[in-house]
């Protein structure tokens, strides 16, 4: 007859038995180097590429405008800002004379190159009173104007100013 007797050690892994399970694993002493955008190290170059564009932050900058355009007044424009892979676009913008646009649009200003989207854009933002327009966020950088709601070209003069808001990614 066989014992079924059941010992306290059976629950328990032996020295022996740890020591082998641990042989080849790191010594506490291991390092790793740190990862470039040229080497691998503890994460790999495009692991840190990404790291490092989720913490990036360009700050907010001014676009430029196109002869016709300015700013809504000397605290008020237009500005884009790149955080991480999110860019955002904000602000007041109005035409130094009456500026004209119908379905195709119009060029008001341009962002940075590095900060444009890989595709098109439109977004219909508020102008003054009920006149809305489509803003076109283009994949050449420039920010353009163009009319909304209406078959007829709209004329914006330069007592009217309009917002600006969107976001993407890159």
């Amino acid at each position: 007859m066989s014992s079924n007797k059941i010992t306290i050690s059976d629950y328990y892994y032996k020295k022996t038995e740890i020591d082998t399970m641990m042989n080849g694993k790191a010594n506490t002493s291991h390092t790793h180097s740190i990862a470039t955008l040229e080497t691998d190290g503890f994460l790999s170059m495009q692991d840190k590429t990404k790291l490092d564009n989720l913490s990036y932050d360009s700050g907010w900058q001014e676009v430029t405008f196109k002869s016709g355009y300015t700013r809504y007044s000397n605290s008020q424009s237009v500005y884009v800002r790149r955080k991480g892979d999110l860019v955002e676009l904000n602000g007041i913008w109005k035409p130094t004379n009456t500026q004209s646009a119908a379905s195709n649009p119009v060029a008001f200003a341009s962002i940075p190159d590095e900060l444009k989207p890989t595709k098109s854009i439109n977004v219909i933002c508020p102008g003054i009173g009920k006149h809305n327009y489509r803003l076109t966020v283009d994949t050449d950088a420039n920010l353009k104007w163009s009319q909304y709601g209406t078959n007829t070209s709209i004329d914006l003069k330069d007592s009217y100013f309009a917002h600006v808001h969107c976001t993407w990614t890159i």
